[in-house]
């Protein structure tokens, strides 16, 4: 140690440069706010205004208490957010208020995956082209548009991936106990939205690695248990009260029905639903980034973001795994997380390629980037149409084919699964309002589950048509909601004071009740209710 005062000095921190770094951090800041606002602009001027899908205006609902429950398909944090959101929001109606709420959640996951990219050394350019593919690309921007809470599970990913991120100029490591606590703390927080993140929590438990040593690995348990508390302690309530019933593990990972349309490899979508989905997210060149990017990650090229890419490929196997064998309509929801994560790794590789090719990126990456952006809402919009109005799907676009199919005499769901732009898709919302007010007075309308979330908002939140008696068959996949076909069936046959009894379709589990009334003499006759929309009445035809 030298014994030089002018030494002593010289080797004090700068206060210059210590200065210097929070205005670096705030000009980040700002680039990342600007790109969450022009984001969020967007997701504004496409947004669902209305009701839509009976798993949004289930959100909707449970909005408004709001619901806290550890049960798997209750989304508690979620709740609690819309619910302070719909309360602070001087504006607009409570549904489109609702529906904004997913709008604030794509804007911040756009100006966390912008901040990303920068940390992953892309230039401001490139950084904003690839922030631009993912706001556009169908999973986000349709998410971004109605209810949901997906894109909040996608937050809580980006938020560790940039803890996980050094910046471009600092050396690697750095595990410092905050960090790793912090990092932990948000993948706990995490399940207290969706039960998915507990591939976040993993991921995050190992990314650190063997250079972030035990006391790294110990910061992130601390962190993961103190996140999680709120979860763990709804579930000890739940479990103690009896709310999860007799069988309280199944009960909170979401078993019952939807335990049974889990882990079926055999009748889910495949790896070739998997293909269709991954170009049908990325329908332009960043296509080539995103698979480049996945093969870059696993080269030693990378390696100085080993903990990220540990953590994104968690995040892709864990959800490609029980996507694949998830029996469900709405499974490209899970699947969300997927991409976002894969859109990480093409940004990081593209600003690799800035580095070492900046010329080439500059004069043919950057326009090629800027033209799938402009493409891509153009593609939605032409494979929506061509299946309305030919009522022929692509390869692309057949997921979604016997969903759409089973609906189309009722609403058009095309439009609302394909495309991203929502401002103008109130035909669910449309055929309630018709079908409510064409009904006699005192009518049963009896629900296969597609409409009756909707009608029973209608009803509580806007008063109307209150005389209407709503009734839900239950579903397989959710036996304990609603009432069992048989049974509703014989209410109606020896129901006392006759009244007109209404079904909205004549498939599914509304074919299993039609089945046990037609011994009786019942049968179904068309009740229009508007231009191309229907109800089935029932009538009995003959004697038992």
């Amino acid at each position: 140690m030298s014994s030089n005062p002018e030494s002593r000095i010289t080797e004090r921190p700068n206060p210059a440069k210590r200065g210097d770094v929070p205005i670096r951090r705030l000009s980040l800041a700002a680039e990342a706010a600007l790109a969450g606002g022009a984001a969020l602009l967007l997701y504004l001027a496409t947004l669902q205004r209305g009701l839509s899908l009976p798993d949004s205006a289930v959100a909707m609902e449970a909005m408004q208490r709001p619901v806290l429950s550890a049960f798997a398909c209750n989304h508690t944090l979620s709740n609690l957010i819309g619910w302070l959101v719909c309360r602070l929001l001087p504006f607009g109606t409570l549904a489109w208020r609702c529906n904004m709420v997913s709008a604030l959640y794509g804007a911040v996951a756009v100006a966390l995956f912008y901040a990303l990219a920068r940390r992953l050394g892309a230039s401001r350019p490139l950084a904003a082209l690839c922030t631009a593919s993912l706001a556009v690309s169908h999973g986000v921007w349709w998410h971004a548009t109605v209810v949901e809470n997906y894109l909040l599970s996608a937050i809580f990913f980006l938020a560790c991936g940039l803890l996980l991120t050094p910046a471009p100029a600092a050396p690697p490591g750095g595990w410092t106990r905050r960090r790793c606590f912090t990092l932990g703390f948000l993948a706990g927080l995490s399940l207290l939205n969706h039960l998915q993140n507990g591939l976040l929590l993993v991921g995050c438990l190992l990314a650190p690695g063997r250079r972030g040593g035990w006391r790294a690995a110990g910061a992130v348990l601390a962190g993961v248990l103190t996140g999680a508390a709120p979860y763990l302690g709804l579930a000890v309530w739940e479990v103690a009260s009896g709310r999860a019933g007799a069988q309280p593990l199944t009960w909170l990972f979401g078993g019952g029905g939807f335990g049974a349309a889990m882990f079926r490899y055999a009748h889910g979508g495949g790896v070739g639903e998997w293909a269709r989905l991954l170009v049908w997210n990325h329908p332009g060149p960043f296509l080539v980034a995103v698979i480049a990017g996945l093969v870059w990650t696993l080269t030693p090229a990378a390696k100085r973001f080993a903990p990220l890419w540990r953590l994104v490929w968690v995040v892709i196997i864990g959800n490609s795994l029980f996507f694949l064998g998830y029996a469900t309509w709405d499974r490209f929801s899970f699947f969300l997380a997927v991409w976002v994560a894969a859109d990480v790794a093409a940004a990081g590789w593209l600003a690799a390629c800035e580095r070492y090719r900046p010329v080439v990126t500059r004069r043919v990456v950057l326009p090629l980037l800027a033209l799938g952006v402009a493409l891509a809402p153009i593609f939605y919009t032409w494979q929506t149409r061509r299946l309305v109005e030919t009522g022929h799907a692509s390869w692309l676009a057949r997921p979604w084919l016997p969903v759409v199919e089973t609906y189309r005499y009722r609403f058009d769901l095309a439009s609302m699964l394909l495309d991203p732009v929502r401002r103008d898709r109130s035909a669910i919302e449309e055929f309630l309002r018709c079908a409510l007010a064409a009904v006699p007075p005192g009518a049963v309308w009896v629900d296969d589950g597609s409409t009756y979330d909707q009608a029973i908002w209608l009803q509580r939140k806007e008063g109307l048509r209150p005389d209407v008696e709503v009734l839900l068959l239950s579903h397989p996949l959710i036996p304990q909601r609603g009432e069992d076909a048989h049974a509703l069936a014989m209410r109606c046959q020896w129901e006392r004071t006759p009244r007109r009894w209404f079904v909205v379709t004549d498939q599914g589990t509304a074919a299993t009740f039609m089945g046990h009334l037609r011994p009786f003499g019942w049968q179904t006759r068309v009740f229009p209710v508007g231009q191309d929309r229907q109800l089935l009445e029932l009538v009995r035809v003959a004697p038992p």
